[in-house]
């Protein structure tokens, strides 16, 4: 399955963070992952925080994996380590965070991963936070703005007041 990367805008920075109680809640945080190659660069480290275990389904486990294993297969074919990710992350990258980092996101029908790379020696390479859409998308319709369909004027009763 290919999954395709997606812009951001500026008001889904906080989303390439992690997120802690009310605010964890709200935008459906299910939790992180937190990723190097290791001192070599040969190796893919990974280590996964829960933010909400509650959300974390089978489901979710299934997609989640399904959405790591192909960036990993994307990222290091034909070569392995932080050369070509770092190359693969600045070929498909939307957006910088900071100098060195640069982030995108991939959607499907259930869940938000928000990719947060920094492809440089002696730091964490890639952090993956991700929610649930039943909470998420509901509150970046919100920051972005979308008009919902507008409401029907009540009829009044009664002649019309100039």
């Amino acid at each position: 399955m290919k999954h395709k990367f997606q812009k951001t805008i500026e008001k889904e920075y906080d989303f390439f963070f992690c997120m802690e109680g009310e605010a964890a809640e709200r935008h459906g945080f299910i939790g992180y992952l937190r990723g190097d190659y290791g001192r070599s660069g040969r190796e893919f480290h990974t280590t996964w925080f829960d933010g909400q275990a509650h959300l974390k389904t089978d489901a979710f486990r299934d997609e989640f994996d399904e959405i790591i294993n192909y960036l990993r297969e994307a990222s290091l074919a034909p070569v392995e380590g932080p050369d070509v990710f770092k190359f693969h992350c600045l070929q498909n990258m939307r957006r910088r965070v900071m100098d060195t980092a640069v982030r995108f996101k991939i959607v499907t029908g259930g869940y938000s991963y928000y990719f947060r790379c920094q492809p440089q020696v002696d730091d964490y390479h890639l952090y993956c936070m991700v929610f649930d859409n039943r909470f998420l998308l509901p509150e970046l319709e919100k920051l972005r703005g979308t008009p919902r369909k507008p409401a029907r004027p009540k009829r009044r009763s009664g002649p019309e007041v100039p």
